[in-house]
Parts: C-alpha cells; sequence; structure tokens
C-alpha cells in the first residue's frame, strides 16, 4: 500500500537509498478517496474524487488491484486497463479492426462482471460509443485513400 499517497506523506525526506521513513507517515484514511489512493501508482493519485477528472487508467488499476472486488472483476479490469494503455500511449501496430472490436467485447465483459443489474443502459452507450468510432475509423480511411491517390 501507497501510504505516501495521502496526508501529504509524500512531502517528508527519504532516507539514505531512496526510501521514505514510513515512521514520519500520518497513515490515517480519511475517506474512501483516501483508501483509493493507497492502490495507485503515485502519479495517478492525484484524483479528488470518483468524477469526470478522474483517470480512467486509476479507475482500472483500483478495480483490479483492490481486495474489495471479487477476482472476475479484477481479471475482466486487468484486461481493459492493458488495452486502454496501448491506446492511450498510442501502439498503433496494435490496432486494428479486430482489436478495436474485441476491446469493446472486453469492456462489454467488464461492465456486465461489475454492474449487472445496470448493464443494459451502459451497455447502450457503449454500443453507440462503438457504432461511432467504427464509422469515424471508416471515414479517416476513407480520407486517407483520397489523399493518397
Amino acid at each position: 500500500m501507497k501510504y505516501e499517497n495521502i496526508n501529504g506523506n509524500d512531502i517528508h525526506p527519504k532516507l539514505a537509498g531512496g526510501k521514505f521513513d514510513y515512521s514520519l507517515f500520518d497513515c490515517r484514511v480519511m475517506s474512501h478517496v483516501d483508501f483509493a489512493r493507497l492502490y495507485v501508482q503515485n502519479h495517478m493519485a492525484h484524483f479528488t474524487a470518483f468524477d469526470d477528472l478522474c483517470d480512467a487508467s486509476a479507475v482500472l488499476t483500483l478495480l483490479g488491484r483492490m481486495p474489495v472486488f471479487l477476482r472476475p472483476v479484477q481479471t475482466a479490469a486487468d484486461d481493459v486497463r492493458m488495452a486502454r494503455n496501448d491506446w492511450a500511449h498510442c501502439v498503433f501496430a496494435k490496432w486494428d479492426q479486430t482489436n478495436f472490436l474485441q476491446r469493446f467485447s472486453e469492456m462489454e465483459h467488464l461492465v456486465k462482471t461489475m454492474a449487472p443489474a445496470i448493464a443494459g443502459k451502459l451497455l447502450g452507450e457503449l454500443k453507440d460509443w462503438e457504432t461511432k468510432g467504427i464509422k469515424k475509423v471508416t471515414d479517416m480511411c476513407s480520407s486517407l485513400q483520397r489523399i493518397r491517390t
């Protein structure tokens, strides 16, 4: 757990070798956000709420690592996180139509595993994004084809 991510613990000077002196830390977990920050990498711990500004990678990391989530949720979240990282870091060699559709399938699986009671609404939105994404990619390919000729 990364207690340096809460209560300003990251400002304490480090010991020789670059390790924190944990005896100086305030380890009180004051909120659900503090609790979540214990499970993410330091650069991901700057969120203040679970809202639109909270990084998707941080949320997926939490779903995949926090022991409160069942193993199927953790596995599904890890699958989505790995694909999200390839997309966010522009690993274009891994993105083709088959991969694109597979990633949507993985996101659908995560939604169904995590929130079966509200899956219908979320899956409808996800399908809309998938459809619009395929149209965008198709339009871009057509444009590139016209430019080349």
